[in-house]
């Protein structure tokens, strides 16, 4: 094992908007589940609203009876969910807001909660309220979160996890007071994904390891741990990768299509770019090429026309190695019923696993 004593963090997000039956978990690989999302309700409570075709408590009971060990955590709000601001602006709505937490984790058995406030402080064109006082309150709802859960430790045999989504952006370690909240949480989930995508007007990689030079926005996974780490311990990060892709048509062959000028992007309505259907229809299929990028440590397809930017398993693999050098907390990815092969959890469980 690359960290002694240590337990390496290995999470999938699992959507409550999707239907899939606990059978479709690799609770074997996992040492966590965050069910995604939860919502916040105008009262500052949790709102737990799964679609019809999925039997929640159902699944759960079966997931846990298959593997007890499996910790399963509630996710609260992701891109665009709203009354992060609103709810943890005073003492008294934070303090409504942990008690729905728990009430919660005790109705479904749960075993801790992940917030995913995106993001503190920016409202992103009004999709969401935002204050300049949501970085201080951020860091005082994590703080009462955790003196909550150990409160409820002291009579039970529970440990409660508590962790947050971080994103990439050079901005997100002030945002978020990660020097001060990551003292508080178990464990950061970062989000090292999304560089580019359909709002972007060059094809690029949207997961790569590495920066290469001739990308037009120089960013790299490896620079933003290295900016975590600046002020975390390296056990606090989990490293996040995707299991789908982007894609846009229009793409010259120069360079096999990266890094070029595209005539549009492709909308998530127009295709699946899930890993589940990229290896069924496009990794090295009907007459799409994979080809490496041995600089970014990322790899891509195209065929003479569409571009496909993808989370690959090589590229995976050196993102382990750099999990296990670095000596990170682990890894988590957005999410299972994206990649029901197992490809992905199979690649990351096996390279942490391997001295």
């Amino acid at each position: 094992m690359f960290r002694e004593n240590a337990k390496i963090v290995k999470v999938a997000y699992l959507p409550i908007f999707k239907i899939w039956h606990a059978g479709d978990v690799p609770g074997d690989l996992l040492t966590d589940v965050n069910l995604a999302f939860g919502e916040i309700a105008p009262d500052s409570t949790i709102q737990v609203n799964p679609i019809k075709e999925l039997d929640l408590p159902k699944e759960l009971e079966i997931l846990k009876q298959n593997y007890p060990n499996l910790r399963i955590n509630l996710a609260i709000g992701g891109w665009g969910a709203d009354g992060f601001s609103d709810m943890a602006f005073t003492k008294e709505t934070r303090s409504v807001f942990i008690n729905s937490i728990v009430s919660y984790l005790e109705a479904y058995d749960l075993d801790g909660v992940d917030i995913d406030w995106e993001y503190p402080t920016r409202d992103h064109s009004g999709l969401i309220k935002a204050r300049p006082e949501d970085t201080e309150n951020f860091i005082l709802l994590m703080k009462e979160i955790r003196s909550k859960f150990n409160e409820l430790s002291k009579t039970s045999d529970k440990k409660y996890t508590l962790s947050f989504a971080a994103p990439a952006g050079d901005w997100a370690v002030e945002t978020f007071g990660i020097k001060e909240v990551s003292n508080t949480v178990d464990y950061i989930n970062l989000m090292a994904y999304d560089y580019v995508g359909p709002w972007s007007r060059v094809t690029g990689h949207h997961s790569n390891l590495m920066e290469c030079k001739e990308a037009p926005n120089h960013i790299s996974t490896y620079q933003v741990i290295q900016n975590y780490l600046k002020v975390c311990n390296p056990e606090k990060l989990v490293l996040g990768i995707p299991a789908y892709g982007y894609g846009w048509r229009g793409v010259a062959s120069e360079n096999h299509g990266l890094f070029q000028a595209a005539e549009a992007a492709i909308s998530h309505e127009e295709s699946d770019f899930t890993y589940n259907n990229l290896k069924e229809n496009y990794i090295s299929k009907n007459g799409y090429t994979r080809y490496w990028d041995d600089i970014s440590k990322a790899a891509c397809l195209h065929n003479g026309d569409i571009l496909i930017t993808y989370e690959d398993l090589e590229a995976i693999r050196y993102k382990v190695d750099t999990v296990k050098k670095l000596r990170l907390g682990g890894m988590m990815y957005w999410e299972q019923t994206q990649d029901l092969t197992g490809d992905i959890i199979k690649t990351i469980s096996e390279g942490l696993e391997n001295q």
